[in-house]
């Protein structure tokens, strides 16, 4: 903490207080984009329905998004008992909650992967959920957590292309560099995406640390200035700059 301030016990709340506060928000927005993602597989599957073409594993994208909202449903409300008061398991609760939300995006690639070719279900919409769990996973300003998103990430996207290897290998050509060179460089790019992301929590967390300990400080000074000598002698102490007392 710059310049020896320090954050008390009712800054620590507070700055927790929001923390829940924002990933009770984060909880429900993932919620209703897996549900809006769901309703909108299920208009594309009724109307294909119709014509008599439907992708196969289109069912199965549609329950990988309604299990997924589920889970963001069940995640808001372990926010809200935690804004209550309730006592939870925070560290454990952010890795295994973030472990299930990539995971997740990780069924709905296989899923697709099976459903048509895997070369070109990887570069599509599961990829891109990737890197939304990676920016979002700042917001609860972990950067331990964010190393661990992206580390996850990596490691089951890389699963996914050493199942499907000679698959990929197959669509490009065996003579081609893309897949020798693709697919490592998405991996590579998830890994030092967490790592990224990581460094903005931890920025963000110092800025935020910051700011709370300068608020609860000036605070402390006015309950206790207060009480001896008027409040436009104590705003006129808070407003000099540090050291400026001649």
């Amino acid at each position: 903490m710059r310049k020896g301030v320090q954050i008390n016990s009712a800054g620590e709340s507070e700055l927790g207080r929001r923390l829940l506060w924002s990933e009770a928000l984060r909880a429900g927005g993932m919620a209703v984009l897996w549900l809006s993602l769901g309703m909108l597989l299920t208009a594309l599957y009724l109307l294909g329905s119709s014509r008599g073409s439907v992708m196969p594993g289109h069912l199965s994208l549609i329950a990988i998004t309604l299990v997924a909202a589920l889970h963001q449903g069940v995640c808001l409300w372990i926010m809200r008992r935690g804004l209550d008061g309730i006592h939870v398991s925070w560290t454990v609760y952010n890795y295994v909650n973030s472990f299930i939300e990539v995971s997740c995006v990780s069924v709905a690639m296989l899923i697709l992967v099976g459903s048509i070719e895997p070369a070109l279900a990887m570069l599509r919409v599961p990829l891109l959920g990737y890197f939304l769990m990676l920016i979002t996973s700042s917001l609860k300003l972990d950067s331990a957590l964010c190393v661990f998103v992206g580390v996850v990430a990596a490691a089951q996207y890389g699963l996914v292309a050493w199942l499907y290897w000679d698959e990929i290998v197959g669509y490009y050509g065996t003579g081609s560099p893309i897949p020798a060179l693709g697919y490592p460089m998405r991996f590579g790019t998830l890994l030092v995406s967490g790592i990224a992301a990581g460094l903005v929590a931890w920025l963000l967390r110092r800025t935020v640390n910051d700011t709370v300990a300068t608020a609860t400080a000036h605070t402390e000074i006015v309950r206790l200035f207060g009480e001896h000598v008027s409040p436009g002698v104590v705003a006129e102490l808070l407003a000099r700059p540090s050291g400026d007392w001649s």
